[in-house]
Parts: structure tokens; sequence; C-alpha cells
């Protein structure tokens, strides 16, 4: 008898310990949560938030999220200024203040997609590189037309035509009057009015030539 219940209580541990194995290998219903990468770098924008310099050893990834941050709230000067050190850090780490007239093709289709959803998406469909490429397709022109109008020819037709729609130019004439500091930083600035960098620095914006190679390579990449 003594033998029997031994044998029992033997049974029953068995199948106690079973059941706590099974309970162990069934899978969790609820995965863990993880934070994406693009969530767990977004920046909130406060007064005290400034510009990052593009810089060999600059991380690229803090510039994307404080651009963002500059979008979101209507700092558009800041955000363009923010753009611009972004595409020299994308075109040379850095390590040149200039993107030279025709070097705009060399730019990453994966980064120019990114800047432009970062613009778009944040401004409402107000600016952005696809916003500019449409308007220039509404004014009947292409980047090709963009570019041979102050490269090739000089007449600067296409080009004052572009700059008139996007407010950057107020005046006849190859310069129109431009000076960066009269830039619309206001929210009612036009459409298609940034970013408004993409030539050899801020202030001399894109016209001088890396205008209409910037945006064919925007075209190029499908943007």
């Amino acid at each position: 008898m003594i033998i029997g219940i031994y044998l029992a209580i033997i049974t029953v541990g068995c199948q106690m310990k079973n059941q706590n194995q099974d309970r162990d290998i069934i899978p969790n219903s609820q995965p863990h949560q993880t934070v994406s990468e693009s969530e767990s770098k977004i920046v909130e924008y406060t007064e005290y938030l400034t510009l990052i310099k593009a810089g060999r050893g600059v991380d690229r990834e803090k510039m994307y999220s404080h651009l963002t941050a500059f979008i979101k709230v209507g700092k558009w000067q800041k955000a363009d200024k923010q753009n611009w050190e972004l595409l020299l850090q994308i075109w040379a780490n850095g390590a040149k203040r200039m993107i030279p007239p025709g070097y705009g093709m060399r730019l990453s289709c994966k980064d120019l997609e990114r800047l432009d959803k970062m613009w778009s998406k944040n401004s409402q469909g107000k600016f952005g590189y696809s916003v500019q490429l449409q308007i220039i397709q509404e004014l009947g022109e292409t980047p090709k037309s963009i570019y041979e109008s102050i490269r090739v020819n000089k007449k600067y037709q296409a080009w004052r035509k572009f700059a008139t729609a996007v407010g950057w130019q107020t005046k006849p004439g190859f310069d129109g009057d431009f000076k960066y500091e009269k830039l619309n930083f206001s929210r009612d600035a036009p459409k298609g009015h940034f970013p408004a960098t993409a030539g050899y620095h801020h202030e001399q914006l894109a016209r001088f030539g890396s205008m209409g190679t910037f945006f064919s390579r925007a075209e190029e990449c499908g943007i």
C-alpha cells in the first residue's frame, strides 16, 4: 500500500511538471512593443533647439530630427537652413560648404525623398521638392529648361517664371531684387516657397546653376 501511494505521488508530480513546461512554451499573444528608430529620434521644439551645422562625424539623424521639429512649428528660416546643412552633410559629409553646379545629380535619392516627405507632410502639402516640381510642370517648364535658362542660353526666362511663382523673385530681371532675408518666413509664404536652399550657400539660394540639376535629380529619383 505504501508503494502504491508513493507511485501515485510521483505520477502527480510528473503531470504538474509537464503542465508547467507547456505553459512556458506557449507563444506570447502580446509581443514586446519596441520603439522604432524614427520614433526614438523625435525631438520637441523649444526656443533652445539650435541649428546643427554639417561637419565630419556629425549625427545625421539628429540633424533630421531638428529639421522635423522646426518644420512642425513653422520655424521656416531655421528649417530651411537646417535643410541646407543636411544637403551639405549628404553631399560631402560636411567637408565642403558648397554644392557646385551640376553636382546636385550626385545627391542620394533616399535622402532627397526623406527631405521631401518631411517638408510636404509637416506643411500639409504646401512645401517640399515634390511641390516645387509640380509647380514647374504647371508652368509648362521642366528642370532641364530651368537649367538651360540659367547655364546655357542665360536668358533666365524659365528661371524667372519659377522664381516668381514660388515668391522668390518680386521684380523683373535675373536677380529680381532678391535677398535671402526677404524670403517670407511667415505661415503666409507662397506654395513651394521652401525649401529655398540648394546652391552655393543659403544666402545665394540655388539660382546660380545648381537649381536645374538639383530638380533634375529630384525628378530622376521619382520625387
